[in-house]
């Protein structure tokens, strides 16, 4: 039996934000032999075609800067809802998407990369800048504390 292909997913708006995750992403794959997928999310029909080009020229200046060929993906939709959904159709083990960061009404309404991580079922990395170096140092991990009593004691005990 086959097994499933391992991918990084990394939403694409070409920006360099977007490029920032693609370096992040190149040091995951150099690591754990996942491929990567870029997607880009059009709101109409129409702007398929034009994406398509663009990031097909995208994925190959990628592919020549960092060595690896991206896979590439053109949805029709929101991003909020069909970034996690392609995630989660394409078996990506991570979905890895750069942000500009909280601006403007954003403070009001909550961050785009926010809004899109709840709809997602894939683990999600935000990156805002390109890797300070090629491997792993300090990795936050948030815990929900709902189960306070005996799951953090034994978590504490074992540390």
């Amino acid at each position: 039996m086959e097994k499933p292909k391992k991918t990084v997913l990394i939403p694409w708006d070409f920006t360099d934000k977007a490029e920032y995750a693609y370096a992040h992403a190149v040091n995951v794959s150099k690591i754990t032999g996942h491929s990567i997928s870029l997607l880009n999310v059009v709101k109409k029909e129409e702007e398929v075609r034009q994406s398509t080009t663009n990031l097909l020229a995208a994925g190959e200046i990628m592919s020549q800067k960092y060595g690896i060929k991206p896979e590439i993906i053109i949805k029709k939709g929101d991003i909020f809802k069909t970034i996690g959904q392609t995630a989660t159709d394409h078996n990506a083990d991570i979905v890895i998407m750069g942000t500009h960061g909280i601006r403007g009404m954003q403070k009001l309404t909550g961050s785009w990369a926010l809004k899109v991580i709840v709809k997602t079922k894939v683990p999600f990395v935000v990156v805002q800048d390109f890797p300070k170096s090629n491997n792993f140092q300090k990795v936050v991990f948030p815990v929900a504390l709902l189960l306070i009593g005996s799951l953090i004691m034994y978590f504490i005990t074992r540390i």
